[in-house]
């Protein structure tokens, strides 16, 4: 694991955050329906998660709904990722997210286990976002 990693781990472990990763996420099969007991232990948790945001506002500074995808690049073109590999953040009423677009960056806030839609396709997740950070040195 990457020092900054790491220190992001011990953090949220420290402030009582569950640490929600992409691995747990594909507990979920779109498939068939089935979740296994880890992908709904996240439905209503308060989480943290990595990964690189996909913006929907047009404004290229902040934003406050965002797709969060595990890799860089991801649903700028089609096909969109799985939908067990997307979550669709929207923050908090009256918060804001700064745009960062070719980093990863950790992603606090309420998880829920649902089927959504959104303009770039249909997350399984969705999460009521109270943090955004850049994530350096991962």
């Amino acid at each position: 694991m990457k020092a900054a990693a790491l220190a992001l781990a011990m953090a949220l472990c420290a402030s009582g955050q569950k640490r929600a990763d992409w691995v747990q996420l594909r507990g979920y099969n779109y498939k068939t329906g089935r979740i296994n007991a880890d992908a709904r232990s996240l439905d209503r948790a308060e989480v943290a998660m990595v990964g690189y945001m996909v913006p929907f506002d047009d404004d290229q500074s902040t934003t406050v709904e965002f797709l969060l995808v595990p890799h860089y690049g991801q649903c700028i073109h089609t096909p969109p990722p799985p939908p067990n590999q997307m979550v669709l953040v929207r923050m908090e009423a009256g918060r804001r997210a700064r745009v960062v677009w070719d980093k990863p960056v950790s992603v606090s806030g309420r998880m829920f286990v649902e089927e959504g839609k959104g303009a770039l396709g249909r997350p399984l997740y969705r999460m009521v976002g109270t943090r955004v950070d850049e994530v350096t040195g991962y």
